[in-house]
């Protein structure tokens, strides 16, 4: 994998500040020396130069260090700015100092070359002005007397013009410079706040990659390149290329599932919601099928089209969602996905919504004891492989616990393509199974909830499904569809129940005797007793009421 364009950025930045600080150290060394020199210059002119270039020369040599003292002091106070921000005073100060060094040498004329002194004082002090405001009048009024008393005839208005110019553009350029500095400064830090932001998400965003048991992705649609984390190429490549595109997943997706995943993916595209989710198996790098979640984010175009997809891969093995026995989603992972289902918004007239069938075997436990828990446990594995082969690819079957199944249908018509499940189902469980050499057959009991648009919660369908199941036990065809009217039935026997240990206690019970008369003789034989309960609410109550109940419950 490539180095990041965020590790390009620190390593120039990083650059850029190592070369600052190599001119800044630069400067001072810069200054000594050419101050030097053109002192050396000035007092060496009696034995050099002629007598009237001497203060011309000594007055460059000042405005050359008043300009390199500026350009130092002006690094210092604004030390966290890039050295390229006196780019400009630098070469004024430079070209300044050269013309005048050159034209001295030359032509040994003072009067020429004392406008090039002038001028060299203006640039030296309107760079010091950059930092040096307090003290730029007092120097300009010593440099304007130096000059006077060091040139013979000196012209006072006419270099006192320059002088006065060169302290009105060194107060206006003090003026902006500041602002610009601080604009500058000001952007410098949004800079470097941006960069540090940058770099510790970076660092957060390598830290969870490394230490995370998800595998990563993020594929821009528009070009097909996906970024794979390291984490994904180990689990399902292993140092095979992988590719940089959506097809190194896709060609490792089980057969089986690759239809549905698709189907669901196209959904997603068509839809406008921002989050994608789906579980299906796929080959790992040593050749097994594992079930992972793959959940991902996406942004959008104004016309709603996915730009950008990015998430997570795991690796459902790991969480302990499935059956060990059957292999099937087990109740965590069904919960999960109903929580999916249920949190999504729904119409009552959506022609598609999802559908629960609550399956449980009838007398299971006889076949437990009679033939032993190995039969039992290869008959709730052939009742696990018929019920997947009733239900399509987007569906689930899970098991719950001992002998209870659940089928949950994904984007069902209802009622028709409930009915046709539920039709295929009784058909297939109908069928014998051979068993430890015997036909044995089972009858389900089937729970149904269709109306599923009111629910909120996973909890409460299956509640529902269960209640309709055992109304299923007591009726035929084997399957009983939910209604308002049998969680009343439900929470009525609740009640009942409960108000019948109080009774006991509250000794509510009464016995009502009935003569037995012989039909030949007309006598009385004996006397039939029969329990009534007086409930303190609803008065008599006959056995029929509450026996079924005391039945149940012991």
């Amino acid at each position: 994998m490539g180095r990041s364009p965020g590790a390009s950025r620190h390593e120039a930045h990083d650059t850029t500040k190592a070369q600052d600080a190599m001119l800044r150290g630069a400067i001072p060394a810069v200054s000594l020396g050419l101050f030097a020199l053109f002192v050396v210059f000035a007092v060496g002119h009696v034995f050099l130069l002629p007598p009237s270039v001497g203060p011309a020369m000594a007055a460059l040599a000042g405005g050359t260090a008043l300009a390199f003292l500026g350009l130092r002091l002006g690094w210092r106070r604004v030390a966290r700015l890039p050295l390229s921000g006196n780019a400009l005073a630098t070469g004024i100060v430079l070209l300044v100092t050269l013309n005048c060094s050159a034209h001295l040498g030359l032509t040994g004329d003072p009067d020429t070359s004392a406008n090039f002194a002038i001028l060299a004082v203006a640039v030296g002090l309107f760079v010091l002005s950059l930092t040096w405001l307090t003290g730029m009048l007092a120097v300009i009024v010593g440099v304007w007397i130096l000059t006077a008393l060091t040139i013979a005839d000196f012209p006072l208005g006419e270099y006192g013009f320059l002088i006065t110019g060169a302290a009105v553009a060194s107060f206006l350029s003090t003026v902006i410079r500041r602002r610009l500095y601080g604009t500058l400064f000001t952007l410098k830090e949004e800079s470097e706040t941006q960069t540090r932001a940058l770099a510790q998400s970076e660092q957060r965003f390598r830290l969870a990659m490394a230490g995370s048991n998800d595998g990563l992705y993020d594929w821009d649609l528009a070009s097909g390149e996906v970024f794979w984390s390291d984490r994904i190429r180990a689990l399902l490549a292993d140092g095979d290329d992988f590719g940089s595109s959506i097809r190194g997943l896709a060609e490792r997706i089980h057969r089986e599932d690759i239809e549905r995943v698709r189907s669901q993916f196209h959904s997603f595209l068509k839809s406008t919601s921002q989050q994608f989710e789906d579980e299906f198996r796929i080959r790992y790098a040593d050749g097994s099928y594992r079930w992972v979640l793959v959940r991902g984010a996406c942004t959008r175009d104004a016309d709603g089209r996915v730009e950008r997809l990015a998430g997570s891969l795991t690796d459902m093995s790991r969480r302990g969602v499935f059956d060990a026995l059957t292999g099937l989603p087990n109740r965590r992972l069904l919960l999960d996905r109903l929580a999916r289902l249920t949190s999504r918004p729904r119409g009552p007239q959506d022609e598609e919504t999802f559908a629960v069938l609550f399956l449980d075997l009838d007398d299971f436990k006889i076949v437990n004891d009679s033939l032993g828990h190995k039969t039992g446990d290869d008959l709730l594995c052939e009742v696990a492989k018929r019920l997947q082969s009733c239900v399509r690819g987007s569906d689930t079957v899970a098991r719950l616990g001992g002998d209870e199944f659940v089928v949950l249908l994904e984007k069902v018509h209802v009622p028709q393509g409930v009915q046709i499940t539920l039709d295929r189902i009784v058909a297939k469980l109908g069928q014998p199974f051979q068993l430890a050499g015997r036909e044995l057959y089972v009858r389900p009991s089937i729970g149904v909830v269709m109306d599923t648009h009111a629910y909120t919660g996973p909890e409460d369908v299956l509640r529902d499904a269960d209640t309709a199941m055992y109304r299923a036990k007591d009726q035929l065809p084997e399957y009983a569809i939910f209604d308002a009217t049998m969680r009343e039935h439900l929470t009525e026997r609740l009640r009942l129940e409960t108000e019948l240990r109080a009774a006991l206690a509250r000794e509510e019970f009464v016995v009502h005797y009935q003569t037995i008369v012989s039909l030949e003789t007309a006598a009385v034989e004996g006397l039939e007793a029969l329990v009534r309960w007086q409930h303190p609410q609803r008065g008599l109550l006959m056995p029929g009421e509450f026996i079924p109940v005391m039945e149940d419950t012991g």
